[in-house]
């Protein structure tokens, strides 16, 4: 009799799975994302961020209105040179925003547009130590409609106002050196706004790690905010509303404690509390995959908006809403507190090592409360059919960056990755990845993963990198076989055919024998 069996292989795309539905606000959410690089990639070009210095801090220093859009700030920018006989700098805000003045070591300045040139009153070098402290106001407008600082209301007439400021927008509210490649080593936010209650429940100023101390000025407040780790621009943020406040106190694996703090809408306290009941386990189980959170001596935080989708805000997430069905998209945010806020790309060429970490965590989540059953199934949510490479040739391209190459073959590919390596090999990886000190509160790249991947391992990966995060598409399997006597023969050959793949991929594979009477062997 014909022994049956069939073949299964640890490879992307290899066996469809019964799908796991992930949260239809995440695919939501990316085409917010999409939507708003197209808005930025019309000015891109006049987008230059200044390679000749290291922004050192922070202080933003602002007044912000309720009933109507506009903001008054005055930031402290503090620098040091990394090129030599430096006597200009440039920083961005958004032309929208007026420069009132610019003072410290400054001579004088020149608003072109969407950047501040600031000609310095003598030449500095690498080492030296400076400040600019810029004065501007205005009415903020929107990128492509959705991010920016953004007015809004919920529940009818209540405001609420939230800066949402990924990839490059930061400076459509503050002047600064926006995007992922430097990082402040702390950040101080004074947020002032009128005094105003709304049914009953006052307006309140939220922002990055602790507040300190708020100031009655008798009609307006001040919220002094200060975060005092490393953080890129456009993870700074402000959220003002009528917020319900309650706080789960954490108490992590390692025996540290911090607060964990949500905003919501009174309205929809009841229903924030229950769907995010469960956070803390989430906590639990990135704690131990992958180190400690990195924000421990201050807070991790979720604040409602009532619309888009969610960014994960350092120590402080904006998020539409808290209810449970959200619950695995609140898991994703969490995820990125390693993995794009304490290690962010260094630029989006390698955006996924951000997106893919963080989808990723999602399926890590469920494993550990649901099994591997439900792991296999939820991975295989993220299936990706499509070209392009993980890496981004083009940062540029619209159809990359924030769209589900980054998101689902990124996390796809850290799937395969745990599969080719072993689970305890690829854990070990991972958890060196994350905590190693070379790369905390920085930036990283693919070759930075590749290259702790291959020190832990003992294993040349240069094989799966060049595959699977610098090449497209996949292979294509099929495969014949024949009983000889006690033994069986099987071949088994790729097919992919189609113009962009490459001819050949080298992966290791399960085959599994099933034989007559149900016994099977892999």
């Amino acid at each position: 009799m014909k022994k049956l069996f069939f073949i299964s292989v640890f490879i992307l795309f290899s066996v469809i799975m019964a799908q796991a539905q992930r949260p239809k606000a995440l695919s939501i959410q990316q085409g917010y994302e999409w939507e708003t690089f197209k808005e930025f990639i019309r000015y891109s070009e006049k987008f230059i961020p200044d390679t000749n210095i290291d922004v050192t801090f922070y202080y933003l220093d602002l007044s912000i209105a309720i009933d109507s859009a506009y903001i008054h700030g005055v930031v402290t920018c503090n620098f040091e040179p990394v090129a030599s006989q430096l006597d200009e700098i440039r920083l961005s805000l958004n032309s929208s925003l007026k420069v009132n003045s610019v003072s410290g070591d400054v001579l004088f300045f020149n608003q072109i547009g969407d950047s501040i040139m600031i000609t310095l009153d003598a030449m500095y070098n690498p080492g030296d130590q400076l400040q600019v402290v810029i004065d501007y106001e205005g009415v903020p407008v929107m990128a492509g409609g959705y991010k920016g600082l953004r007015y809004e209301t919920h529940h009818g007439d209540e405001p609420v106002i939230a800066t949402l400021s990924t990839p490059y927008l930061a400076h459509y509210w503050y002047p600064c050196k926006d995007g992922p490649s430097d990082k402040p080593d702390s950040v101080y936010v004074d947020i002032t706004i009128p005094f105003k209650e709304m049914n009953g429940r006052e307006v309140i100023a939220i922002s990055n790690g602790m507040l300190e101390n708020v100031i009655d000025n008798g009609t307006e407040k001040t919220y002094q905010w200060r975060h005092r780790y490393p953080i890129v621009t456009y993870y700074v943020m402000a959220a003002i509303s009528n917020y319900a406040k309650f706080t789960q106190d954490y108490t992590g694996i390692y025996g540290e404690q911090y607060p964990i703090d949500y905003y919501v809408f009174a309205q929809d306290l009841a229903t924030a509390q229950e769907g995010v009941q469960d956070l803390p386990l989430a906590l639990n189980v990135f704690s131990e995959k992958f180190g400690e959170y990195p924000f421990s001596a201050e807070k991790y935080g979720m604040t409602q908006l009532g619309y888009y989708g969610a960014i994960e805000n350092q120590t402080n997430t904006i998020q539409n809403t808290l209810q449970p069905s959200w619950f695995l998209i609140s898991v994703h945010e969490l995820g990125h507190m390693w993995f794009g806020d304490m290690i962010t790309c260094k630029d989006w060429h390698h955006g996924w090592l951000n997106e893919g970490f963080a989808s990723y965590s999602e399926a890590v989540y469920v494993e550990a409360v649901d099994g591997a059953a439900a792991y296999k199934n939820y991975v295989q949510s993220f299936e990706y059919y499509s070209g392009g490479t993980l890496y981004l040739e083009n940062a540029s391209d619209t159809f990359n960056v924030f769209q589900t190459i980054i998101y689902d073959k990124g996390a796809y590919v850290l799937h395969m990755l745990r599969g080719a390596l072993d689970d305890s090999v690829f854990w070990d990886c991972i958890h060196t990845y994350a905590t190693d000190p070379d790369l905390m509160y920085g930036q990283a790249t693919t070759e930075d993963l590749q290259q702790v991947c291959e020190d832990v391992s003992g294993e040349d990966l240069g094989y799966f990198f060049e595959q699977w995060v610098y090449d497209a598409y996949y292979p294509e399997y099929d495969y014949n076989f024949e009983n000889r006597g006690d033994s069986v023969a099987f071949l088994i050959w790729q097919v992919q055919e189609n113009s962009g793949h490459r001819p050949l991929f080298t992966m290791p594979m399960d085959v599994r024998l099933f034989f007559a009477g149900g016994a099977d062997t892999t």
